[in-house]
């Protein structure tokens, strides 16, 4: 079993792949999984912060106010810039929409655990995970509201209230964990520890339901939304790092900013929409989960080149 993980979490892209595309083959898995979805992110978080050393982890938060700007960059700027290239491009409104309301939502949960596969400052994703959890529902209120003309279900504050009970809570879990296995046998496990985050991101499957039906109806448009998902995330990605880089970070911190800078927990949205949104949006949101699922394993190369660099 310890080799079987070993060997998931060395091939954590492929694997990471394979999960959307099964979704997509087979569309009862797909359904299947979906009440366990939510199972998955708690299990991710609680994993990632259990292999979090908490000094380093205090010594990031001893800056709060860089981490502050920068997670107010990923939040205010991000929607602008995305905004004034939906006006350029000319994108179709709600498309266009989608991406704002996108671009101004948190760091994927699931972030800090594909960071330490990846190689990439966990510490720093997860900080920033924390911070855009709690300042997000604000800002998308302001993009949605006063920008968008769209009423969320749900206040900004008991938004923010319930990010912060599962968020915090999934790190004192990860803590927990961390004081009862010790320090030593969690790195000693580190590649076991990323198979299992591995299996955790398998139920990307369930983020498939659905999509082959949309996909029947109306193909050209099904493409263009993914297009769009797979531009918003690497358009992203690349504007957080080479921010970074030009404020003089290093390469591994900025090549973190900009993977958290591209994905967004676009799930989270789904469950603030009305039901009277454009069915549009909620499409966006599904297919944006392909760059988030197939990326990491397409970039994965790029990330060692440039940290060995």
């Amino acid at each position: 079993m310890r080799s079987v993980l070993g060997w998931l979490g060395r091939h954590a892209g492929a694997a990471m792949g394979a999960g959307v595309f099964i979704g997509l083959l087979v569309p009862p898995l797909a359904t299947a999984a979906r009440p366990l979805l939510p199972v998955a992110v708690v299990g991710l978080l609680v994993l990632a912060s259990a292999r979090i050393d908490p000094a380093a982890l205090r010594v990031e938060a001893s800056r709060p106010l860089r981490l502050v700007l920068t997670c107010a960059a990923l939040l205010v700027v991000a929607p602008v810039l995305v905004w004034l290239a939906g006006q350029a491009l000319a994108l179709p409104p709600v498309l266009a929409a989608a991406m704002v309301l996108g671009a101004s939502l948190p760091t994927l949960f699931a972030a800090p655990a594909i960071a330490l596969v990846l190689g990439l400052d966990a510490v720093l994703m997860l900080s920033v995970v924390i911070v855009t959890a709690l300042a997000a529902p604000f800002a998308l209120a302001l993009v949605a509201g006063p920008v968008l003309s769209l009423e969320l279900t749900v206040s900004p504050f008991a938004m923010m209230l319930r990010l912060a009970a599962l968020i915090l809570g999934c790190f004192a879990a990860g803590l927990a964990l961390r004081r009862v296995a010790g320090a030593r046998r969690i790195e000693a496990l580190r590649a076991p520890l990323d198979g299992i985050a591995v299996i955790l991101l398998l139920f990307a499957v369930a983020i498939m339901h659905g999509v082959p039906a949309a996909f029947a109806a109306d193909p050209a448009r099904v493409a263009l939304w993914v297009a769009a998902a797979f531009g918003l995330n690497l358009g992203l990605q690349a504007a957080a790092a080479v921010g970074a880089l030009a404020l003089g970070l290093e390469r591994r911190r900025a090549l973190t900013l900009g993977f958290a800078g591209g994905n967004r927990n676009l799930g989270l949205l789904l469950a603030v929409l009305p039901a009277s949104a454009d069915p549009g949006l909620a499409l966006f949101l599904a297919m944006g989960q392909f760059p988030i699922y197939l990326l990491p394993g397409l970039l994965a190369p790029v990330y060692r080149w440039a940290l060995r660099a």
